[in-house]
């Protein structure tokens, strides 16, 4: 949820930041370009190089008393505006005593709103969990029923081929049959006639053993060749059906896939709806607290001025005096907070005995 900060406050803190930023720059920079307009030009390179610490010096001033009583003072209003969602306090990057503002504070209102969100956050994503294994088992169940389905198929599939099979090989056997039961009739009959020597009916028994073997040997033949032909044929529907099952099995895929997508997004816009709903009701509620308490933003816009322009006049009075300080020693630069010590060149304590004085 974003609060809307109290309009004369922002533009009031916005004014301090830019001015104080801009001097910290204007001191480290001044006196470097009035030596180069020639302002304090001699003949020689014989520049001087002097430093001094910005908030070890404000310190040092007259002022910073009072200085410290307003930041004590904003700093408990703040405090409390902040907690009733009517302003924002941030972390200032600038490392200073001076610079450095309090750390964020959260509102009532918005703790309460983040706690919601988080809330309907996390039951968006267990609806989204529970649904995807509802789609899940949904496709499961229709994956169960297509292999049902295609293996009664196949099934049947294959005992109509095993039933025309059969019929094939009776009628078969039956023109195998009709082929030769006149040979193995005629045989039969001579084996009955009288007077037969052995060794002629031994060899009509040998020839009627090997016409019933050949007559055996091609229903076999037959029978062998429709057996394959079966096997053959359940492989092919086998394979055929894995093949259709895996491609129903990817349609499923992107069917599930596509529909969680359309849940997600709408539990997405509803989630959305929400949050615009509810962010619009705490701003309304934020807007009244503003109008009761307006007293005490206008109160707290004042000390937040009054601090402001006692910052600017504290370092203007160390601007001030460097310039006389600086005036009477020729070229020179003078660094605020340098990162290098300059050792007996520190204007710091300098600086804070003429305002202890």
């Amino acid at each position: 949820m974003k609060f809307i900060p109290f309009l004369k406050l922002k533009k009031a803190w916005l004014i301090w930041a830019g001015l104080s930023i801009g001097l910290f720059v204007v001191l480290g920079l001044l006196f470097v370009g009035l030596f180069n307009r020639g302002e304090f030009s001699r003949d020689g390179d014989n520049t001087a190089i002097y430093a001094f610490s910005l908030e070890q010096t404000m310190r040092a001033h007259p002022s910073w008393g009072r200085y410290q009583q307003l930041s004590k003072e904003i700093k408990v209003l703040q405090g409390k505006s902040a907690g009733l969602g009517l302003v924002r306090t941030k972390q200032n990057g600038v490392n200073s005593l001076v610079n450095q503002e309090d750390s964020v504070i959260q509102s009532d209102l918005e703790q309460l709103f983040q706690k919601e969100q988080q809330i309907r956050a996390e039951m968006m994503v267990e609806a989204l969990q529970q649904r995807e294994q509802e789609i899940q088992e949904e496709l499961a169940e229709k994956m169960k029923k297509r292999s049902q389905q295609l293996n009664e198929e196949i099934e049947a599939a294959v005992k109509e081929k095993m039933a025309l099979f059969n019929q094939q090989l009776q009628e078969y056997a039956q023109q195998v049959e009709f082929e030769y039961a006149l040979k193995i009739t005629n045989i039969e009959f001579k084996l009955k006639v009288p007077g037969l020597t052995d060794e002629e009916k031994k060899k009509l028994t040998t020839e009627l053993k090997s016409l019933l073997a050949e007559k055996d040997a091609l229903l076999a033949q037959r029978k062998q060749a429709y057996d394959e032909e079966i096997r053959e044929f359940i492989d092919r529907r086998q394979q055929a059906g894995k093949e259709e099952l895996q491609k129903y099995s990817e349609q499923l895929r992107e069917e599930g896939k596509r529909r969680l997508e359309l849940y997600e997004l709408r539990l997405k816009k509803e989630f959305e709806e929400w949050r615009q709903e509810r962010a619009h009701s705490y701003g309304k509620e934020v807007e009244a607290r503003r109008e009761k308490h307006s007293a005490e933003l206008l109160t707290l816009e004042a000390l937040q001025a009054e601090r402001h322009a006692l910052q600017v006049s504290i370092k203007q009075d160390i601007r001030d005096f460097l310039r006389e300080l600086v005036a009477q020693k020729g070229p020179t630069v003078v660094l605020v907070d340098p990162l290098v010590q300059v050792g007996k060149n520190d204007l710091t304590s300098v600086i804070i005995s003429y305002f202890q004085k």
